[in-house]
């Protein structure tokens, strides 16, 4: 059984950067601080990152969301607005799957 992943578009990290994501920011992406492009011209001075370097760098956090539906999807955040992680709960995911809650997993690192 194969899922479908919505589709990768431009979206805008804080307002002059640019990532190819998953489209599923529609309705969560004020909160993480995520815009769609869409038909838009990209900003002034805009640079295309991959998401991999904003996350090394502290720009963009990772999180953790559970769907209706008991998936676990990982959703990305905006590092200045990561205490609003809790106000995803209740939001769409995609069309009919309701995020039940979000979380920044855990790293533990055992030995020296």
């Amino acid at each position: 059984m194969t899922t479908t992943r919505p589709p990768k578009i431009t979206h805008v990290i804080g307002g002059n950067k640019l990532v190819p994501l998953e489209d599923v920011y529609s309705d969560i992406g004020t909160i993480c601080g995520i815009t769609t492009l869409g038909d838009d011209a990209p900003p002034e001075g805009s640079e295309t990152f991959s998401i991999q370097a904003l996350v090394n760098n502290g720009t963009v956090r990772r999180a953790k969301v559970r769907l209706a539906n008991k998936k676990i999807r990982t959703v990305y955040i905006v590092a200045a607005n990561a205490p609003q992680i809790g106000a995803l709960r209740g939001l769409e995911y995609t069309t009919d799957l309701l995020i039940k809650s979000a979380y920044f997993p855990q790293k533990y690192t055992f030995g020296a």
